[in-house]
């Protein structure tokens, strides 16, 4: 639908988004939300080293692809459709199920950091901690 997006909306210099890029920058934005730097052009910086931002696409072509990203086509929504989440559910869905193919250790941990700041508490760190069946500590 990126691509149709594109050409509805008369996007200049735009060519066609492969699906190995649409996979690149959904897997660029999961990256983003662990990293959190200020902005995101800095995932791009020479100076910040990040070779998995560089290497999978430039930032020109990412941001190009975010401001056309589109998962289901606007103009073919149900009539009486009521999902609030409709425009993503396809995306969501896929890594939902994804994510619950996936193992899980049986013990599992959660180690939270809270601070007070002006008398309210503030989550400052959250690690997720599992243990194999080896007593081995795996982050």
């Amino acid at each position: 639908m990126t691509n149709m997006y594109a050409l509805q909306n008369a996007t200049s210099s735009f060519r066609y988004a492969s699906p190995e890029e649409i996979k690149a920058l959904v897997g660029l934005h999961l990256a983003v939300g662990v990293m959190k730097l200020p902005r995101v052009r800095m995932y791009w910086d020479s100076t910040m080293d990040i070779g998995l931002f560089r290497d999978a696409l430039s930032r020109d072509r990412f941001f190009q692809l975010r401001s056309n990203l589109h998962i289901v086509n606007n103009l073919e929504r149900p009539a009486g459709d009521k999902d609030v989440f409709y425009k993503v559910r396809p995306l969501y869905d896929s890594i939902r199920k994804r994510c619950l193919e996936l193992s899980l250790d049986e013990n599992l941990c959660i180690d939270e950091q809270v601070k007070y700041f002006d008398n309210r508490p503030v989550l400052l760190a959250s690690n997720f901690v599992g243990v194999g069946d080896t007593d081995e500590v795996v982050r």
